[in-house]
């Protein structure tokens, strides 16, 4: 992973989404080190990737990011406990859906 603070600017930074499969890409091939310039076009349909050995070019996502925090509830009225190993244990969602769970004290657990 690699993490760089952008430059500070006078001038409002307008919201782009860029394609997962672009930045993963992007992480895979790109240098460890040295600079990479991010150069966004004027009609804001693709961003431009450039480091000295490297240019990568992608069409930008349309649209604004769904407002997660706004589906997301703050608080809860329950909560579910479950084990890990029990959970990869599972040979398929149908089955784990299927599995029949008991409640101790608020706790729900999956039978051993």
């Amino acid at each position: 992973m690699r993490t760089v603070s952008l430059p500070e600017s006078s001038e409002a930074r307008p919201d782009i989404l860029i394609p997962a499969r672009t930045l993963s890409e992007l992480a895979r091939i790109l240098p460890a080190d040295g600079p990479v310039e991010m150069l966004v076009t004027p009609q804001r349909s693709q961003v431009l990737f450039h480091t000295p050995t490297l240019d990568l070019v992608t069409r930008l996502i349309e649209g604004t990011f769904p407002n997660y925090r706004q589906i997301i509830p703050n608080d809860y009225t329950s909560r579910v406990v479950v084990e890990t190993s029990a959970l990869a244990q599972r040979r398929s969602l149908h089955e784990t859906a299927r599995t029949p769970f008991t409640s101790h004290s608020g706790l729900v657990k999956a039978p051993p």
